[in-house]
């Protein structure tokens, strides 16, 4: 099901991929698409006001728009060098934007990002296809924060993870550019109209509480459950400026 956001701001801009294209970039933007079964609402404010940062958001469709991807990246570091390392990676994701497996995704992008890694330079990334015909999301995390689904028949929000602990002696889903060697895993959820699925990098986690000391994960959780029929009202994520949501399935 297609439904766009209603943006409670007037600077918000609303852009439609077509299909095989892709949308997204690493620049201060504050955008609304809708791409099939999803309607996708994106905020990107870089470090000390920066036009460019080190958060890569990437959406692309393909296969008549049955598959719809979702990836978020984010390059260790701050600064103007940082911005040059975003602009090299989301090169490599657009070489990449045909595989659709997410785990073969995932090991080509570790391969060409290798050539960052002598610099000190890694990336954790989240890399999602969803499926419209089979109402799944395929998610691979390759040491990035882990995303939140909130269930509108449960009125519940959850963390998206998959348990390891079969992966012992082997190394599973860290970061890009960290070890040549590194094997990615993916698990699959399905969806109902209604859900939505929150990605986000560190910074939102670590955003200070009252004690000055970061939310974490937890505090974001409960950030979310403490704000009272979210669902029900079109809006924007509840540390943004204004509040809220929307009515269908919302990535950001």
């Amino acid at each position: 099901m297609l439904n766009n956001i209603n943006p409670m701001s007037g600077k918000t801009e609303s852009t439609d991929p077509g299909c095989m294209e892709i949308w997204g970039g690493y620049e201060r933007t504050e955008k609304s698409i809708s791409v099939t079964g999803f309607d996708v609402w994106i905020s990107s404010n870089p470090y000390h006001n920066s036009p460019l940062g080190g958060d890569i958001y990437y959406i692309s469709s393909c296969g008549a728009a049955r598959i719809s991807r979702f990836s978020l990246m984010d390059i260790s570091g701050h600064g103007p060098g940082v911005s040059k390392s975003a602009k090299c990676l989301r090169t490599l994701m657009r070489k990449n934007v045909n595989t659709s497996d997410q785990t073969r995704f995932a090991r080509k992008l570790n391969d060409d990002f290798g050539m960052f890694s002598k610099e000190g330079i890694f990336a954790t990334a989240l890399l999602t296809a969803y499926d419209a015909v089979t109402d799944n999301l395929k998610i691979c995390n390759a040491g990035h924060p882990r995303p939140l689904l909130y269930r509108k028949h449960k009125d519940t929000w959850n963390v998206l993870d998959e348990s390891l602990e079969d992966c012992a002696g082997r190394i599973w889903n860290i970061p890009l550019g960290v070890h040549s060697e590194s094997s990615y895993r993916q698990f699959e959820i399905s969806l109902m109209s209604g859900d939505i699925v929150l990605m986000f990098t560190d910074a939102v986690i670590e955003l200070p509480d009252s004690t000055g000391m970061p939310i974490g994960e937890e505090g974001l959780l409960s950030l979310l459950e403490d704000i009272p029929k979210m669902i029900q009202k079109p809006s924007v994520p509840p540390w943004s400026k204004s509040s809220p949501a929307c009515h269908y399935r919302v990535m950001t």
